[in-house]
């Protein structure tokens, strides 16, 4: 089976970043088979997903709208809560590395969760996808 995995890197600037949720909802309505977005967002879906930090709104509300109208699935993380730290002297937590899946995806493998990995050399921690195992 083909896929298509796109590796997602968010600028930081919102009005750059909505210019990418534009750019990437237009090529995803041509691809004809199963697709995954994965990588840095650079962005929250909501506020329970930062801590310790102030959560953009307006830009929580273009990622959802993104979502939406892109009809991708954020699966379920599991291991950790956060995925992004500052390291400053008041240190912020955010989620903002995930995969986001097709419907199609989602029909070939309907068990996939994320999982968030401690530790790293980064201020971003690994997120793997895969199949969930039950015990």
């Amino acid at each position: 089976m083909e896929v298509v995995f796109c590796n997602v890197y968010a600028p930081n600037m919102e009005s750059e970043r909505k210019g990418l949720w534009d750019f990437i909802e237009n090529i995803t309505h041509s691809f004809s088979m199963p697709w995954c977005l994965g990588g840095d967002f650079n962005t929250v879906l909501d506020p329970s997903e930062s801590k310790g930090g102030e959560c953009n709104m307006g830009s929580a509300r273009n990622f959802n709208l993104f979502i939406s109208r892109s009809k991708v699935v954020d699966i379920p993380l599991h291991g950790i809560t956060y995925t992004w730290t500052d390291f400053r002297e008041r240190v912020s937590w955010a989620r903002l590395d995930r995969f986001l899946i097709s419907p199609a995806f989602l029909m070939w493998y309907p068990r996939l969760s994320q999982k968030g990995l401690l530790g790293s050399l980064s201020d971003h921690n690994v997120v793997t996808i895969g199949e969930t195992v039950e015990d």
